[in-house]
């Protein structure tokens, strides 16, 4: 989970270990000719993303993400049915409110895994972001930036992840496009000593040239 001003980003790995994965790849490969192609490959991420999604929950400031879940990468390394792991990425990217000091996110996950071993969740800050609390249901304090769990949860609101950040505010103003007042009067007092100075140079250009051409036609 990567927290950002205006983003919520949340990459969600499923990795198949060894055996594991060797078994998937016979199930993918849909011909039977020993290769994973982009078609078989396609319909594998299709439809485990079809199956995860529904069953991650997402609330971001207690509303639903305005964005949807999408197939990152398949990464099978080599694609034959003879090789071992391999993960899928999903990816969700979620805009937010640049405008709001704070923030919250809960995920719960209820993906029954096949053969579970553990689930890791990571929270990564970003500069001028900083997590107040984070920790598993809604209770509890602390801001921690890993967890492990084991096994998966069935009951909604059984297990999930809670995180509460604050953006600072300088960070805030330069997503709104707006730069703090003291910047502001500072560029305007700036520029007035160099359009004054222009001015006076381009008035005496002028006046140089009309003095020569006067200087001209008396000689004349």
């Amino acid at each position: 989970m990567t927290l950002l001003p205006d983003t919520v980003r949340i990459a969600y790995t499923v990795f198949f270990g060894d055996r594991p994965g060797l078994i998937e790849r016979r199930r993918i490969d849909a011909n039977g000719d020993g290769l994973l192609d982009e078609n078989e490959a396609k319909t594998f991420s299709t439809r485990l993303h079809a199956e995860i999604v529904p069953l991650i929950d997402v609330k971001i400031d207690g509303a639903p993400p305005g964005a949807p879940w999408r197939v990152a990468d398949l990464g099978l390394g080599t694609p034959t049915t003879q090789a071992g792991a391999f993960a899928l990425d999903l990816v969700l990217v979620a805009p937010i409110d640049p405008a709001r000091e704070t923030h919250t996110v809960w995920i719960e996950d209820r993906w029954k895994i096949p053969e579970p071993g553990e689930t890791e969740v990571r929270i990564e800050e970003s500069p001028g972001v900083h997590v107040v609390e984070s920790h598993a249901r809604r209770d509890g304090r602390g801001a921690v930036l890993d967890f492990k769990f084991l096994g998966h949860a069935t009951t909604p609101g059984e297990r999930g992840l809670f995180v509460s950040y604050r953006v600072d505010e300088a960070v805030r103003r330069t997503y709104l496009g707006k730069k703090p007042e003291g910047a502001q009067k500072t560029g305007g007092s700036s520029r007035m000593p160099i359009i004054i100075g222009v001015g006076t140079a381009v008035l005496l250009v002028i006046w140089l040239l009309l003095r020569r051409t006067t200087g001209g036609r008396r000689d004349t």
